[in-house]
């Protein structure tokens, strides 16, 4: 049931004039009992502690992601509160939640179904899922969601698949008194628009509307140890004099890419290089979309693999992933350059001998053994690789 406040003013303070009849909490209702105790704006003193709203209590929320078969995919939502929450305050039917998955329709899903619906809701001391169970008490509500199922469509951006809302359904008891439930859900991010190119026609496609994580609202488990050389930085790698089979013409532009280097790396050892080159849904200059369109890379970077390359006489495997942009402003008169490769026409673009530039540049730095390179990719990566070999 809903419950409302009406205030009046006095003596400098907030009074509650009227608690109707109720929240039910555990089978009791919010005490009645008023108070005229100056209270912080926006909450109401009750004669056990204040009582106060969730979107007030909530100072964040948060997006815990992982790299799964089919791109990013969330795995929980860590909800921080700005007081400790006791864990027997909390139960599934306690939150409702909006996710990625759950914009997914049955024909979207290759396997599995419910996606992104609520599996687990607990308190931890921090802003991560636990095995355990969380803890006895915490500021953070832990909401795990359904992550058993694969999906056909190609999520546009990790972004959109970290983008999470919150609202807390029934009130919360905490030792500083009552969290009543939200009146609209809290979120992580901001509603976009998304423009994409269709090469079969060579104009824009329709626009579509996603909602984007803002940046520093997720996180994304398996890409740690990946370094990011972009554009927007000036660390990009730039490369000359680029043969473009299409036309015959070279060309000069500036290559992102995400770098594995192991952590103990000693330039004494060899180390093997594996090369993974994207599909061309993916086709951006940000090295993130690269490392989350699929598990490849977070795969190679994983403590299991690089044990696996350890078992067969190398010290490690260094792996690099090539940011391949839809277009490139090369000058004036090419401020849209297409750098798609493996083209239907059978034509690899001048992004192509760029990719060796920047290997001979990694081989070059690091200490790679040169019977032990390596190639992997998705479409057009996986027909690139074929052709570079």
């Amino acid at each position: 049931m809903e419950m409302r406040l009406r205030r009046r003013r006095k003596q400098g303070g907030i009074a509650v004039l009227a608690l109707a009849v109720a929240i039910a909490l555990n089978g009791q209702a919010l005490p009645a009992e008023a108070s005229t105790a100056a209270a912080p704006a926006g909450q109401q003193a009750d004669g056990q502690g204040f009582v106060t709203t969730a979107e007030q209590a909530i100072k964040s929320v948060k997006a815990l992601g992982f790299v799964d078969t089919d791109g990013s995919k969330l795995r929980a939502i860590a909800v921080e509160y700005d007081r400790p929450i006791a864990a027997k305050a909390v139960s599934k039917d306690a939150f409702a939640v909006e996710d990625y998955g759950m914009t997914l329709s049955e024909k979207d899903l290759t396997q599995g179904s419910a996606p992104g619906a609520v599996e687990k809701v607990y308190v931890n001391d921090a802003p991560a899922v636990s095995a355990a169970g969380g803890t006895s008490s915490g500021r953070y509500v832990i909401i795990e969601v359904n992550t058993d199922y694969q999906a056909g469509r190609f999520p546009r951006s990790y972004a959109i698949t970290m983008a999470a809302g919150v609202k807390q359904c029934k009130a919360i008891h905490t030792a500083d008194g009552f969290i009543l439930p939200s009146e609209q859900a809290v979120t992580n991010y901001t509603q976009k628009t998304y423009i994409g190119y269709d090469p079969q026609t060579g104009k824009d496609r329709a626009p579509e509307y996603y909602h984007y994580a803002n940046e520093g609202a997720y996180t994304i488990a398996g890409l740690e140890g990946y370094q990011l050389y972009t554009i927007e930085d000036g660390t990009a790698f730039h490369a000359t004099h680029c043969f473009d089979e299409a036309n015959g013409q070279y060309w000069d532009l500036d290559l992102p890419y995400a770098l594995y280097v192991p952590a103990d790396y000693d330039p004494q050892k060899s180390y093997g290089l594996v090369l993974h080159i994207h599909d061309a849904g993916s086709m951006s200059s940000d090295p993130r979309l690269t490392l989350t369109e699929s598990q490849a890379a977070a795969n190679y970077a994983s403590e299991a693999f690089q044990s696996l390359a350890k078992a067969n006489g190398l010290a490690g495997v260094i792996v690099l992933c090539p940011a391949i942009a839809e277009f490139y402003p090369m000058d004036a008169a090419h401020p849209d350059y297409e750098l798609r490769m493996a083209r239907d026409n059978w034509t690899l673009s001048c992004a192509e001998p760029a990719i060796w530039q920047l290997m001979d540049k990694i081989t070059k730095e690091y200490h790679i053994d040169p019977d032990r390179i390596y190639g992997s990719g998705q479409s057009m990566g996986g027909m690139t690789v074929m052709a570079i070999s």
